[in-house]
């Protein structure tokens, strides 16, 4: 699907990237992206020892190694949203984790890429 930016919708432009990010907030994470799923696992900060996995993401290329990616997972009531700029090492949240428990986080963060592969890197 074409839109007038030139950008469709996929949910495939991200199989076989992993990344490792850390939020201002110290929030730590690793993102893997396969199969037209996404998998995450906090290692550190607020959130640490939340991990999820096989949750369905659409990505969507606005640049070169430029990306804005989410995922709704309904089984704990979680929908983000991610800018990810591979070029300049850096991931934008916006999510809203637990939005039908008694007490949702809202999270707007910036992170700094420190680490990311590739598949078909050797």
């Amino acid at each position: 699907m074409e839109n007038t930016l030139g950008a469709g919708s996929s949910s495939t432009l991200l199989d076989g990237v992993e990344l490792q990010y850390m939020y201002e907030d110290g929030g730590e994470v690793v993102l893997a992206f396969y199969d037209g799923y996404v998998r995450f696992e906090f290692l550190n900060g607020p959130l640490a020892g939340t991990k999820h996995e096989d949750l369905a993401y659409l990505s969507r290329e606005l640049d070169e190694q430029v990306y804005f990616v989410r995922w709704h997972n309904r089984d704990v009531g979680s929908y983000v949203t991610l800018y990810i700029d591979f070029p300049r090492s850096r991931v934008f949240g916006s999510a809203l984790i637990w939005y039908s428990s008694d007490n949702p986080v809202d999270l707007f963060d910036a992170a700094v890429i420190s680490r990311v592969s590739r598949e078909n890197d050797t």
